[in-house]
C-alpha cells in the first residue's frame, strides 16, 4: 500500500471512539470519514481497507482481475449461458458492482449484471408481451440479471431500443470502456465501440431510471413492509441520479463506476454546482452499502422524502436539464416509463400521488 494511502487510515483514539483524520483522500467521498465521525458506530463498521490504486483496469478474467469465489460463480453462469447459445454468443461483459474493484472490500453486492453480446436473437423464446430478451434468476445468494443484445444494435441507437430496455449511451460507455465492465469472455469488441460517438445523453431517461427506483423503495416499505428491499433501491436511485448529475455537467464523461461518479459529484459540490444535500444523500449510500444498514441516528424515511422533494422542486424550478409544470411533471411520471407487460397501469403510483398531493 502507498504511503498516501497509509495516510488515509491514520486516526486517534478520542474518549474510547475512534475519530479518524481526513488527509490525502478529501475529495473522495468513499473515504472522506466526516460522515463517520458524526455518528455512533460500532467499532468493526470503520475498516477503511482501501484498494491499492484508484487506476484500475478491468479486462478479462486472465488477468486475475476477480476473485476466485466470484470466477466460480461466473463459471456456473457461463455455463448456463452457453446450454443452448455457445456458437451465438460473441462477447460476454460485466459490468455494475459485483466486477468493480474500485469499491471496498466490505461493499455489500447483490446483484450480477451480465450483458451478453449476440449474433441474433432469432432462436430465443420469447415472450408474449415483449421482445427483449433477458433472464434473472438466483445464484449463490446473488441476484443475477443477463441482458442480450444483438452486435448490431449496439451501432444502432434504433434497434437498441426494441431488444434492449437499458439506456444506450449509457451502455455504451459502459462496454466500451475497461474501468466499466469486464470482459468474461469472447470477442473484445471495445476498440469498435469506441467507433461510436456520443452526441448528447437522454436525460429524461436517465433521471428516470433514478425515480423508478425510488418509486420501487416506496412500494417494497408501503405494500411489501421490506424495509431493507426499500434501503437498497434507495441507494441504487441514489447513484444513479449522481450519474445523471454527472452527465448533466460534465459533457466528455467516460467513467460509469460509483467510485468516480462519488469524486465527481464532490467536485460538483465544491464548484457550487450542485446542491450539497446530493451529496449528503450519497454519502449515507455509500455507509449502508458497505455496513448494511443507515447511520442509527439517520431517518432512512425522512431522507427519502427529503430527496422527492428536492428532486421535483429542482425541475419544477429549472435547475435540472430542463423546466417541468406540476402537469408536465405527472405526464412525465406516468406516461414515460410504463411496463410493456402493464400499460395500462401507472409504473409511478407512488410518486404520481406525491405530486398530485403538491398539485392540490
Amino acid at each position: 500500500m502507498s504511503k498516501n494511502n497509509l495516510n488515509c487510515r491514520k486516526y486517534e483514539k478520542n474518549k474510547n471512539k475512534r475519530k479518524f483524520k481526513e488527509s490525502t483522500c478529501s475529495n473522495d467521498p468513499f473515504f472522506d470519514i466526516e460522515i463517520l465521525n458524526t455518528f455512533s458506530i460500532k467499532k468493526e463498521s470503520l475498516d477503511l481497507q482501501l484498494v491499492e490504486s484508484t487506476e484500475y483496469h478491468n479486462t478479462s478474467l486472465n488477468e486475475k482481475t476477480i476473485s476466485n469465489p466470484k470466477q466460480m460463480i461466473l463459471k456456473k453462469i457461463i455455463k448456463k449461458l452457453k446450454t443452448n447459445q455457445k456458437t451465438n454468443i460473441i462477447s460476454i461483459f460485466g459490468i455494475g458492482s459485483f466486477f468493480d474493484k474500485s469499491l471496498p472490500s466490505d461493499w455489500k453486492i447483490n446483484d450480477i449484471d451480465i450483458i451478453v453480446i449476440v449474433k441474433n436473437l432469432d432462436s430465443f423464446k420469447k415472450l408474449d408481451w415483449t421482445d427483449k430478451i433477458y433472464k434473472k434468476f438466483v445464484l449463490d445468494g446473488y441476484q443475477v440479471w443477463i441482458g442480450y443484445n444483438t452486435i448490431n444494435s449496439l451501432f444502432n441507437k434504433e434497434l437498441f431500443r426494441i431488444e434492449s430496455w437499458a439506456n444506450y449511451e449509457w451502455s455504451i460507455l459502459d462496454l466500451r470502456n475497461s474501468k466499466n465492465s469486464i470482459l468474461i469472455e469472447g470477442k473484445d469488441i471495445r476498440s469498435e465501440l469506441l467507433k461510436i460517438t456520443i452526441k448528447k445523453f437522454n436525460y429524461d431517461d436517465i433521471l428516470l431510471r433514478s425515480l423508478y427506483h425510488i418509486e420501487k423503495s416506496l412500494m417494497y416499505l408501503h405494500r411489501y413492509e421490506n424495509s431493507y428491499k426499500s434501503m437498497i433501491h434507495f441507494t441504487k436511485a441514489i447513484f444513479k441520479i449522481c450519474f445523471y448529475l454527472c452527465v448533466l455537467n460534465y459533457k466528455k464523461t467516460i467513467f460509469t463506476s460509483k467510485r468516480h461518479i462519488s469524486v465527481k459529484i464532490q467536485e460538483l459540490v465544491n464548484k457550487k454546482k450542485i446542491n450539497k444535500k446530493f451529496l449528503d444523500y450519497l454519502k449515507y449510500c455509500i455507509f449502508f452499502r458497505r455496513n448494511g444498514y443507515f447511520p442509527r441516528n439517520v431517518d432512512f424515511e425522512g431522507i427519502r422524502n427529503q430527496f422527492i422533494n428536492l428532486v421535483f422542486s429542482l425541475l419544477l424550478k429549472e435547475r435540472l436539464h430542463r423546466e417541468m409544470s406540476i402537469n408536465d411533471l405527472i405526464r412525465y411520471l406516468e406516461d414515460s416509463f410504463r411496463r410493456e407487460e402493464n400499460k395500462n397501469n401507472n409504473s409511478f403510483y407512488y410518486l404520481s400521488r406525491i405530486v398530485r398531493k403538491m398539485k392540490n
